[in-house]
């Protein structure tokens, strides 16, 4: 049988004002509850706090990526940060691999109407990193598929799921308007890139289709290969 917790009320009301203070919806009935339930509790609660957090965490680090604010700092070796991953990763200690995927998060909320943000952070933040990055593809882009309504879905499915619903609703475009030639794997490139080179990532590609009137990215990126080995065998050369 659970063991319950048992606490007289002085005790209760001063744990449950501590509780408020710190963000957490703990009532006297919840304090009598079987321990597992408690403790359940508490740490759901707390993962909201912590995605609630990194939400407000990423909009610092979207502006120290932005205007490079890294370059105002040096290392342990006294030399300056040149990019955002060894500041992150060094003087910050978390993976840029992980601000990267949790920016992508963020992106999509600010593709949202200013009034809608708000709302859209706490809805993410109770669904916890991996939906709320699945989430967030579709936020700003939905065609009849209102974001709150995935987001509620979200609850109820498995995170592969959910990425096959999501996938699904970006595929699906209105007849007569079928996307560009290269167009989804132009976006598949933008998304892996880091933030602070993604806009300059787009207008080389964007520039090499107007150099030579192409209306494929896959078509400028075999140009973008062929310059690159053309450079390599110039440096190979160059050795010799």
């Amino acid at each position: 049988m659970a063991k319950a917790v048992r606490i007289d009320a002085s005790t209760g009301n001063k744990l449950a004002q501590r509780a408020k203070s710190e963000g957490l919806a703990l009532d006297a009935r919840q304090l009598t509850a079987p321990r597992h339930e408690v403790v359940d509790l508490a740490l759901r609660q707390h993962a909201q706090r912590i995605e609630t957090g990194y939400m407000d965490f990423m909009e610092l680090a979207r502006e120290a990526i932005e205007n490079k604010y890294y370059e105002r700092f040096k290392d342990a070796s006294g030399r300056v940060y040149l990019d955002a991953e060894p500041y992150f990763q060094d003087r910050i200690g978390i993976s840029y691999r992980s601000v990267r995927r949790r920016l992508q998060t963020l992106e999509g909320v600010l593709r949202l109407p200013a009034e809608e943000q708000a709302d859209a952070k706490r809805t993410l933040a109770a669904l916890g990193s991996h939906k709320a990055a699945e989430v967030a593809r579709i936020m700003g882009r939905d065609q009849g598929s209102p974001w709150r309504d995935v987001a509620e879905m979200a609850t109820q499915m498995t995170e592969d799921a959910l990425r096959e619903e999501v996938s699904a609703r970006l595929e699906a475009k209105p007849r007569g308007l079928p996307g560009a030639p290269g167009e989804r794997f132009l976006r598949m490139i933008l998304t892996q890139v880091p933030p602070d080179i993604k806009e300059h990532t787009e207008a080389v590609f964007k520039g090499i289709m107007r150099r030579f009137e192409l209306t494929n990215a896959v078509a400028a990126f075999i140009i973008l290969v062929d310059l690159g080995h053309q450079e390599l065998a110039a440096w190979e050369a160059e050795k010799k």
